[in-house]
């Protein structure tokens, strides 16, 4: 998931640099931006969700 969140950013920043060297247009490129905002917003939450997971387990041991 980290490298997920890791690649997503890199294409995230990759779309900001081809807006600027006029690849895309702005208002694509910033569609493609909030999606991909989105996209991390979610691995992360499931980073969360599989950290609680796995701390919740490692409570019941106890």
């Amino acid at each position: 998931m980290f490298i997920a969140r890791g690649e997503a950013g890199e294409t995230r920043a990759g779309i900001v640099r081809a807006y600027k060297k006029g690849f895309v247009s702005r208002i694509i490129a910033e569609f493609i931006y909030s999606k991909y905002t989105e996209l991390i917003k979610g691995i992360n939450g499931y980073i969360k969700f599989l950290r609680d997971k796995k701390e919740n387990n490692n409570h019941k041991d106890i």
